[in-house]
Parts: structure tokens; C-alpha cells; sequence
């Protein structure tokens, strides 16, 4: 399974490392907005994971965070959030509003090319199973 992950960061040289680094891997979507994903999800396929910063132009990574979450065409793209901030508070914050994971920047590539493997693997599982008891349910 090829899997999409949607990479939304203001910063261009961040986003040309993270697709540089991971393009091998995965299929890469750039986004340098909230507004640029948003658009994006509107007019293509949901993709499988979603990497967000929090700071970004006009719209706040939180804000979309919150938006997608409460859109039921979006809200089941796991989010990860990537962030300068260290603060306890913030990140309890995003974990409620839904983001799966918090991965302060600058991040360590082989560390979050774990992460994202570890989680991307879990819901290949996961959706294995589930085509499985489908399968076995219509026999």
C-alpha cells in the first residue's frame, strides 16, 4: 500500500527536507497553509496521515486542527502535530481537540520516520483486520 501524507508547514526549507527525506517512502503532499490543505482535501483523496505545524500564516495549525475535527468528511485523518512549543498545556490541549501524536521541532528525521511508520503500520493492521472479518462476514 502506498500511503499519502500531507505535510502543511509555512517554512520552505521544512517542507523540502521533509519531502527530500520521506519522498522515497511515501507519497508527499506540500502544503504551506492551513488554507492550501484545506484546499487540497477538498479536491483530491483523503490522505492517510496529516503532519501539521501549529504556526502558520492567517490560520493556526490548532484552529485547522479544531476545523477538520469537526468536519465529518476530515475528521478521521490522524493528525500529527509538529511544534516548537514545549509547554504541557498546549499539547494536552491538541491531544483533546484529536491529534494522535506531538513531535516538538526541530525533530530528529529517523525518529519521526519511526513514528510515522509505527502509526502507519498500525492502521495497515488494522485495516487488514477489519477487510478480514468483511470478508469472513459475507462468506
Amino acid at each position: 500500500m502506498n500511503f499519502t501524507i500531507i505535510y502543511v508547514d509555512d517554512d520552505k526549507f521544512m517542507r523540502v527536507f521533509f519531502a527530500t527525506y520521506f519522498e522515497k517512502k511515501f507519497n508527499i503532499i506540500l502544503c504551506d497553509s492551513a488554507y492550501s490543505a484545506a484546499d487540497y482535501l477538498k479536491n483530491h483523496s483523503l490522505p492517510d496521515l496529516m503532519l501539521l505545524d501549529l504556526v502558520l500564516p492567517e490560520k493556526d495549525g490548532a484552529t485547522f486542527l479544531e476545523e477538520m475535527k469537526a468536519d465529518s468528511e476530515l475528521s478521521n485523518i490522524p493528525v500529527i502535530i509538529l511544534s516548537g512549543t514545549d509547554k504541557s498545556e498546549t499539547r494536552i490541549k491538541l491531544f483533546k481537540m484529536g491529534a494522535e501524536d506531538f513531535i516538538m521541532k526541530p525533530f530528529n528525521p529517523e525518529e519521526l520516520s519511526l513514528k510515522i511508520e509505527k502509526f502507519l503500520l498500525k492502521k495497515q493492521r488494522l485495516f487488514n483486520e477489519s477487510s478480514k472479518i468483511m470478508n469472513d462476514t459475507l462468506k
